[in-house]
């Protein structure tokens, strides 16, 4: 049976049963659909598409129900299930795209859908599209039918194909780039879909691929995004090879770390970074405070030009 056929006959089994329960029964209402028709219960397990069950209730999504498909897709364990399971592997400021496209059902009774980050038990990255739909209402809460897609190839080859137009020079702009150090796949992946429509993205995994990429590119890299602790080569010990070139020297740096004792920032500012963010860290404020420190680079060099302008118009 095609997946919209089911949600069809979900919705009109649910409402049905509806009739003869309280509004407030939520559980109940699930579990009786499911022990009175064994047609929905069959075809809910053997959906080849991810599926999960939800209750929206005053903020709070609990994961009531789901497939094997969807267990097996999400990496959870068997029996996942309750408060904001959700949200479980999911990177802070995904969880708010991922909240709004439940909401927004919610309040309006029309499917919703969007795209979301999220990583596995072992730190791998992983995309998910998510498809939101209302089944019923109670009096306090709502049960809404979630079908997901695993889209993490086709993200992955968005992000080959965007490299490859890049290094043969399709780009419509010569755009500078942005390079982030960072051991955690998540953290780079983040900083990448924050910038990579203005920027060319660079990314080393550790401050000595960080070095090797600053060599190359040079002058090329207009901001670096840094992690402190790393392995082989940590944040401070690319700071102070960076420092050493004064080609580099002029390159703003943004730390972003776990680290936040007031000693560690001090000493960060005297190696001549330009701002230092905590984790965990909301994406958006990460971008502002980053484009702040381009902004604050543009307006002081405009400065300099200007004032080398006046001192030649002088002479």
């Amino acid at each position: 049976m095609p997946i919209e056929e089911y949600e069809a006959l979900l919705e009109q089994k649910t409402m049905i049963y509806m009739e003869n329960k309280e509004k407030n029964e939520v559980y109940n209402l699930l579990n009786g659909l499911w022990k009175t028709d064994s047609q929905v219960n069959e075809l809910f397990e053997k959906i080849i598409q991810p599926v999960a069950i939800f209750e929206y209730n005053n903020g709070n999504i609990d994961l009531l129900r789901t497939n094997p498909e969807y267990l097996k897709c999400m990496d959870y364990e068997e029996g996942a299930i309750g408060n904001n399971a959700i949200f479980r592997y999911v990177d802070v400021g995904e969880k708010e795209t991922l909240f709004e496209t439940f909401e927004n059902t919610v309040h309006t009774s029309e499917t919703s859908e969007c795209e979301y980050m999220r990583f596995d038990r072992n730190g791998q990255v992983g995309w998910m599209h998510i498809k939101v739909q209302l089944i019923a209402k109670t009096q306090n809460s709502c049960i809404l039918l979630g079908l997901f897609t695993d889209i993490t190839e086709s993200k992955k080859l968005e992000k080959e194909l965007h490299k490859f137009e890049g290094a043969l020079g399709f780009s419509k702009e010569k755009r500078s780039y942005l390079l982030v150090v960072d051991d955690f796949e998540i953290n780079r992946v983040v900083i990448r879909e924050l910038f990579q429509d203005h920027y060319e993205i660079l990314e080393a995994e550790n401050g000595q691929i960080g070095l090797s990429l600053l060599q190359k590119y040079g002058e090329k890299i207009e901001i670096i995004v840094l992690d402190l602790l790393m392995p082989v080569l940590d944040g401070k010990g690319f700071l102070k090879e960076k420092i050493k070139n004064r080609k580099f020297s002029s390159i703003p740096v943004v730390v972003v770390s776990s680290e936040d004792s007031k000693s560690m920032q001090l000493s960060m500012l005297e190696l001549g970074v330009n701002d230092y963010i905590t984790k965990p860290f909301v994406p958006e404020i990460v971008k502002r405070r980053i484009e702040n420190v381009l902004e604050y680079r543009t307006r002081f060099n405009t400065i300099v030009e200007e004032y080398k302008a006046l001192g030649m118009n002088h002479k």
